[in-house]
């Protein structure tokens, strides 16, 4: 990865995008960011429950 550059990127709590689209479907998905940030090297996601059991 030697000159590869990471951009900055910041995301707020009132705009987050939650969708249902997961793996799981009692699972709501959010992605960060971080997949375009790296140039697609890492893929970073927030995940919380929508339905519990």
């Amino acid at each position: 990865m030697i000159g590869k550059t990471t951009k900055t990127f910041a995301f707020r709590t009132k705009d987050a995008h939650w969708n249902n689209d997961g793996l799981r479907p009692y699972f709501a998905y959010r992605n960060l960011g971080i997949n375009h940030a790296t140039g697609g090297v890492m893929l970073a996601h927030v995940i919380r429950p929508t339905n519990p059991q």
